[in-house]
């Protein structure tokens, strides 16, 4: 069996799965990460947040959200 490439992302419906397989990929999009923090969490006003951030600084919304995703991870993991 081949090992995944580093740069893509594989989703596998497995939320904890799907957000190690991001945070480890050398590319991040946006989306891709806000689509996995908007249907695995809760947090209305930080995905609202993001999405107008996004708009207006890209940069800095993939920053706080991979910051995001770390923590809910490391939650996911114990």
């Amino acid at each position: 069996m081949k090992k995944a490439d580093k740069t893509e992302i594989i989703l596998t419906g497995d939320p904890g799965k799907d957000i190690s397989n991001f945070l480890k990929s050398k590319e991040k999009p946006f989306k891709i990460g806000f689509k996995l923090l908007s249907e695995n969490v809760r947090n209305s006003s930080l995905i609202n947040r993001l999405s107008v951030l996004s708009k207006t600084d890209e940069k800095l919304a993939l920053k706080i959200l991979i910051e995001n995703l770390k923590v809910i991870s490391s939650v996911w993991k114990k």
